[in-house]
């Protein structure tokens, strides 16, 4: 009942390449593995769950998850703002911007919303976890996401 379900059928192929916890970078080395530059039926939707997800090292090597350096560092809007635009510049310079649907669930609006195609909008449905959009939601956000898609396969 996820979105990315929702997208395919008989004619399109849709592969997740989320992982949970994770963030623009991940999405960022992930969308490099998978790219293939001779196609011309690729679209990549990235959905930035919200700016401070991303993945942070300790001096020894520890990785921490997002929320808990948020806990430990003072991180600015203007870090924040740099980060977000650095790879929001580099992926649409490498694979173009016609070829990605950028897409926000950040219902907090910490991130520049009119950089996005598409947000998600909170549906009040939430998964079992609470903490996450429900099947309402996710229906809603990928009929959205139809018709961007229909827009750019013209």
């Amino acid at each position: 009942k996820t979105f990315t379900h929702l997208l395919g059928d008989e004619n399109t192929t849709v592969h997740n390449h989320g992982a949970g916890g994770t963030g623009l970078d991940f999405a960022v080395k992930t969308l490099s593995e998978v790219y293939i530059p001779t196609s011309t039926r690729q679209i990549f939707i990235i959905t930035v769950p919200h700016y401070f997800r991303r993945t942070w090292f300790d001096d020894g090597g520890v990785v921490y998850k997002a929320w808990k350096v948020k806990e430990k560092v003072n991180i600015n809007e203007y870090n924040n703002y740099f980060y977000f635009l650095h790879q929001y510049e580099l992926l649409n310079r490498f694979v173009g911007r016609d070829k990605i649907i950028w897409g926000s669930w950040d219902w907090d609006e910490d991130l520049p919303q009119e950089m996005f195609d598409v947000i998600w909008d909170k549906v009040e449905d939430k998964a079992d976890d609470d903490l996450h959009p429900g099947p309402k939601s996710h229906k809603y956000y990928a009929e959205k996401l139809k018709k961007i898609i229909e827009e750019k396969c013209k």
